[in-house]
């Protein structure tokens, strides 16, 4: 690594994390070169919603336009869901 930034394929620079009070990532924003929102594959912004527990219960692709964009699996929304001991047991 030289220490230079670089842009991957799809124009984007960085990926910009927003945390919540216990330092989990909440929001993932794909930003270029000038710090402006840009999409990858479709997708600007990754939103999750946690537990107390901190364990993502849904997480949701937009696109610039704040669209829901499907994941690869195309859910629009996917849900998780755990077993009483904290395993991860569905995905919807």
């Amino acid at each position: 690594i030289d220490g230079n930034s670089s842009v991957n394929l799809s124009g984007v620079k960085k990926y910009q994390y927003t945390l919540d009070q216990d330092g989990y990532w909440i929001e993932i924003r794909n930003l270029d070169e000038d710090d402006q929102l840009i999409e990858e594959n479709g997708v600007a912004i990754v939103k999750v919603k946690r537990d107390y527990q901190n364990r993502i219960l849904t997480e949701v692709h937009l696109n610039l336009a704040n669209d829901t964009i499907p994941d690869p699996n195309d859910f629009k929304i996917v849900h998780f869901t755990y077993d009483q001991n904290g395993y991860m047991t569905e995905i919807q």
